[in-house]
């Protein structure tokens, strides 16, 4: 096959591949253009979010405080903030395909008021929209939807009852265990510039000094490599919890680890009490399975239950 050949028929590639992207984009835009736009971007400001099934009694809240989102429920714990913003932004842009109208289709789509899942998005104490979910659509990335006072009822491509622990067809009662967000702390290697940990006879330093570190433990006083500290630390961090508990488990604190950043964030995480799990009931069912330890850690007004072998490095580091 000659050079002139191969250029023309890589012409042609290129023009039909342009085409092919360019109608597809088209028929993407009027589809779209058929579906009817149900969003707001102003939904993005909202500062509250109820999530209820049939009636408030029966669910949670999303609320944002300090520029993070908090769930409300019988005790607060922390949320993804990503997972609630993309959350807003899947409402802000939505469009909806309309398939029915009048209450007397309402039941039929699980869309009274008592049937529904109810999002009620807020603003400074004032609704900004109040959306009814109901059954999940034909296609599982798809859920019918109508506003609280309107009688229009819409298909969307988006499964809002999964994002709240729903996986029937129908609505339930709303979950949030995928929402909180068990991160305690992570700190980069590159990012730490003072490290410091106190609990009992246990007390150490970590002081970052240009390109290394100062370890400081008792009388001990050693330079450190970045790289030593560095494996050290990612033993460590990203720190994760098991759960969040009520924040009246915790009682007195035994230790604090502090911490400081390159980039001027600064901080303390309270180290309470360590205990076995399950030790009693295991030893009525005679079962021979190894104790597991867990741990409170408090940040904040959060209060987390971490396993005791994922503080081991701190309360016994060693540096390769």
């Amino acid at each position: 096959m000659s050079q002139r050949t191969l250029i023309i028929l890589l012409a042609l590639f290129v023009v039909v591949t342009g085409l092919y992207f360019f109608t597809s984009q088209k028929g993407h835009e009027g589809a779209k253009s058929l579906l009817t736009p149900l969003g707001k971007k102003a939904w993005l400001e909202a500062d509250e979010i109820d999530v209820y099934f049939q009636k408030p009694e029966q669910g949670f809240a999303l609320v944002k405080e300090d520029q993070r989102w908090i769930i409300r429920d019988d005790y607060p714990r922390p949320a993804k903030d990503a997972l609630v913003n993309k959350l807003l932004q899947d409402l802000a842009d939505l469009y909806g395909e309309k398939r029915a109208q009048g209450e007397k289709y309402f039941s039929r789509f699980k869309l009274q008021e008592d049937q529904a899942l109810h999002l009620v998005l807020k603003k400074d104490g004032q609704v900004l929209a109040h959306i009814l979910l109901g059954k999940r659509g034909p296609l599982w990335e798809s859920n019918f939807l109508r506003f609280k006072d309107g009688q229009e009822i819409y298909l969307v491509s988006q499964n809002f009852l999964s994002k709240f622990g729903v996986w029937k067809e129908e609505p339930g009662a709303p979950q949030f265990k995928d929402l909180v967000d068990l991160k305690i702390l992570d700190l980069p290697p590159k990012e730490v510039k003072l490290l410091a940990l106190s609990k009992g006879d246990l007390s150490w330093k970590l002081v970052r000094k240009k390109d290394a570190f100062l370890w400081q433990k008792g009388e001990e006083e050693k330079e450190l490599k970045e790289e030593q500290v560095a494996t050290f630390l990612r033993k460590v961090f990203p720190l994760l919890a098991q759960e969040v508990v009520p924040p009246n488990t915790f009682g007195t604190a035994e230790g604090e680890l502090r911490y400081e950043t390159t980039l001027g964030t600064q901080g303390a995480l309270l180290l309470g009490p360590c205990a076995e799990e399950g030790a009693q009931e295991a030893a009525k069912a005679e079962e021979k399975k190894p104790k597991k330890v867990f741990c409170l850690v408090k940040k904040g007004p959060f209060v987390y239950k971490v396993a005791q072998t994922k503080l081991t490095p701190l309360f016994d580091p060693k540096f390769e």
